[in-house]
């Protein structure tokens, strides 16, 4: 009977070796095993490999550069609009005032816009109070343009002025609307620092640098021929109210009479109208 050792294979004189677990994998030189060696009784398990990295296709710069080259476009199409524009202004106001004129026009201007709201609500509601209820006495602290604007060329310029006549039997509604586009007008031209003609510069120059005037005409008669056959002098009179366009408050007042020919009866009105005005309280 063959003696048998258990565990040990070994029968007789012979031994043979039995493996407890399983074999392990000869593997060529170099190389891993897919699968680890694992404790008896356990399932193999697959060894994560890394997978080649996907590199996404960067889109940023793209959007980034397409922006860039959206916005070069817009502000050059915008430079050329301005510089046409400019070009448009300069050919059409040729004339240039200097540094001096400029600068006269720049402090005129800013002191008709800062009062501009407060004479038109003054002269809105407007009513022009008798001469004996007024005080006050010495020339008008405002600088009043005692020359009519009498344009001799089409320029709109030529005829700025900020004076309002109101013929008798004219009433005062609208006065402020009336004011208004004078002084717009004035204001637009001397912003704008170029004029048409020579003439236009001059007359918004002595235009700005004055006050507003509302004169009312309670006498007028034209000059003409009577019934003889000779030459009647018109005449005009009346009173005239000056208000500061720094503050729209009214600050002088005065009655005028004028007596003139028929080729000066206008102008003369107007410098009768503006020597006639003196200071109030």
């Amino acid at each position: 009977m063959s003696e048998h050792v258990r565990d040990s294979g070994q029968v007789g004189r012979e031994t043979v070796l039995r493996p407890r677990g399983a074999p392990v994998p000869i593997l060529a030189e170099g190389t891993a095993p897919i699968t680890a060696i694992l404790a008896e009784g356990t399932a193999p398990y697959p060894i994560p490999v890394a997978q080649p990295a996907v590199t996404a296709r960067r889109i940023w710069p793209w959007l980034a550069g397409a922006l860039v080259l959206a916005g070069s476009a817009v502000t050059g199409y915008l430079l050329l609009a301005q510089r046409s524009e400019r070009a448009a202004i300069e050919e059409r106001f040729p004339t240039v005032v200097d540094a001096g004129e400029r600068s006269a026009l720049e402090d005129e201007a800013g002191r008709w816009n800062r009062g501009k709201d407060r004479l038109l609500a003054t002269l809105t509601r407007f009513t022009p109070p008798a001469l004996d209820t007024l005080t006050g006495a010495g020339a008008c602290p405002l600088e009043i343009d005692p020359e009519l604007a009498i344009p001799t060329t089409d320029d709109p310029d030529a005829a700025a002025q900020t004076r309002v006549i109101v013929m008798p039997g004219e009433s005062l509604d609208g006065l402020d609307a009336l004011a208004r586009d004078e002084i717009e007008r004035m204001i637009a031209a001397s912003e704008r620092g170029r004029f048409r003609t020579d003439e236009g510069k001059t007359r918004v120059l002595r235009a700005i640098r004055g006050a507003f005037v509302v004169a009312m005409i309670t006498e007028h008669q034209a000059p003409g021929l009577d019934r003889a056959g000779a030459i009647r002098p018109g005449t005009a009179a009346g009173v005239a109210y000056a208000f500061d366009p720094a503050t729209g408050a009214l600050r002088c007042a005065g009655s005028f009479r004028s007596t003139s020919d028929e080729a000066s009866f206008e102008s003369a009105t107007v410098r009768a109208v503006s020597s006639s005005l003196r200071a109030i309280d």
